[in-house]
């Protein structure tokens, strides 16, 4: 999970796309189930990255997204998304809710939650058995992507 050095995701999204290929390379991964993830300003670094790079994603997890792409979305509703924001959040909680609807509409793999009993800071309860994000994002591959690299996901 790569900080935001300055600015905006958007500003790196070569780079953040450099490292992943490196990273698949390096350590021989399933670019078939290549996922990403980000919270608050990182859910915006993984919608940017969404529509940078639509092919290249088999799945991804948007916690507590800071913005609302709109219209955009049609561009990646094929891609499973699973968008997660605190209950008691005021703000980042709607953005959630309208990308999930607009998801649902186009007939996309969605899922929405709202977790109980927390406001913005949620980027670690994802990883826990009761959510078990990291199975739902393994569960789906994309036929776009490159067959090179084939080990299965443990």
């Amino acid at each position: 999970m790569p900080q935001l050095p300055k600015g905006s995701w958007s500003n790196y999204k070569a780079e953040l796309k450099a490292l992943i290929n490196h990273v698949a390379e390096t350590q021989n991964c399933d670019t078939q189930r290549i996922s990403i993830s980000g919270h608050s300003l990182g859910a915006n670094g993984t919608l940017d990255m969404l529509l940078a790079y639509p092919e290249y994603f088999s799945a991804a997890s948007i916690l507590s997204p800071c913005k609302d792409i709109g219209n955009k979305m049609e561009e990646i509703g094929y891609i499973p998304q699973w968008f997660l924001a605190g209950a008691k959040e005021h703000n980042y909680k709607k953005y959630a809710q309208s990308m999930y609807n607009r998801l649902e509409k186009l007939d996309g793999t969605t899922k929405l939650t709202l977790v109980p009993g927390y406001g913005h800071p949620i980027q670690f309860t994802w990883t826990s058995k009761t959510y078990n994000m990291f199975d739902w994002l393994a569960e789906f591959e994309n036929p776009n992507a490159s067959e090179e690299h084939d080990c299965e996901y443990q």
